[in-house]
C-alpha cells in the first residue's frame, strides 16, 4: 500500500472510540479490539503501523481512509501489513483487533488518529 508524503502530514482527531480489552494471562498475551467511529487520516494510520512496538504480534480489522471511505481490510504481522479492498460493505463496522503481551502499554488508542 503506498500513499505520498503530503497524503501524510494531514491532520485529524479521534472521537466515538471504544475498546474491549481480552486478556490470556497463561501464556502472558492479551488482545484488545478498537472500534472507531470515524475515518482515519491515512498517513497518521499508516504512521502509527510504522511505529508499532514488537509486543504487538497482530492486528486485524476493516477501516475506512478519509480520502475514499471505501471499506478496507487491515492484516499486520511483526511488522509487515497489507491493506486491501474489503470486499463486504455489508459489514458497517470499522475496527482492529490486536494480539501481543503488554497491550495496555503498546498500543495508545488515540495514536491511530493523533500520530
Amino acid at each position: 500500500y503506498s500513499t505520498d508524503i503530503e497524503e501524510r502530514r494531514k491532520e485529524n482527531t479521534g472521537k466515538n472510540i471504544r475498546t474491549h480489552h481480552h486478556t490470556h494471562s497463561s501464556d502472558k498475551l492479551s488482545s484488545i479490539k478498537l472500534e472507531f467511529g470515524k475515518p482515519f487520516n491515512k498517513g497518521r494510520f499508516l504512521d502509527t503501523l510504522d511505529s508499532m512496538p514488537k509486543e504487538v504480534f497482530r492486528i486485524k480489522g476493516v477501516i475506512e481512509f478519509e480520502d475514499n471511505k471505501t471499506p478496507l481490510l487491515l492484516q499486520y504481522v511483526a511488522g509487515r501489513y497489507e491493506i486491501s479492498r474489503y470486499d463486504h460493505p455489508e459489514t458497517a463496522d470499522r475496527y482492529l483487533v490486536a494480539i501481543g503481551q503488554d497491550l495496555e502499554e503498546s498500543i495508545n488508542i488515540e495514536s491511530f488518529y493523533c500520530h
